[in-house]
């Protein structure tokens, strides 16, 4: 997911954007059983860098910019449900200095 921020986005066609934002949505929607999220080693980095994604594809193509703001704020508010269920300091630092 990391790697992705770093590509040029604006060059993207418009279908692969959709099937792009379509997968970050999915982590807001899909059941405990089936979200690719609880995959990722550290779900706030994925959160945050999915925000990002959505953040630059807003940016640059109008046609999705309302799509990106608001699956870009649920997956906003997944990360703050799941912040406020660490209750181990040292685990949640280590996710924020990862």
């Amino acid at each position: 997911m990391n790697i992705l921020t770093l590509i040029d986005i604006s060059v993207w066609k418009n279908k692969h954007l959709k099937d792009l934002i379509d997968i970050i949505n999915d982590y807001v929607e899909e059941n405990y059983d089936k979200n690719r999220l609880l995959l990722s080693p550290n779900p706030l980095m994925s959160i945050s860098l999915a925000s990002e994604l959505l953040n630059s594809i807003g940016k640059n193509r109008r046609k999705f910019e309302n799509e990106c703001q608001r699956v870009q704020a649920r997956l906003l508010e997944l990360g703050r449900m799941y912040s406020a269920k660490i209750e181990d300091e040292k685990y949640f630092e280590t996710l924020i200095m990862d």
